[in-house]
């Protein structure tokens, strides 16, 4: 996952992924970071409606996280 972030590191998808990890690992404080981070990134063109139905997911994520 690291690699792809190295790559691209504003990825929606990648992020997203590394902050349930990072979640699924216990590192919520470090999960909440990645996920607020790419929380904020604007829709891509062309791929609004998938980017906001990952910005639901990464919402209930957060949400895990701050349980």
């Amino acid at each position: 996952m690291k690699k792809t972030l190295k790559i691209n590191p504003n990825s929606i998808d990648s992020n997203y992924f590394y902050g349930d990890y990072l979640i699924e690992q216990g590192k919520y404080k470090e999960a909440m970071q990645v996920l607020n981070k790419v929380l904020k990134a604007p829709p891509r063109q062309g791929r609004e409606i998938a980017d906001k139905g990952r910005k639901n997911e990464i919402k209930k994520a957060i949400a895990k996280a701050e349980f």
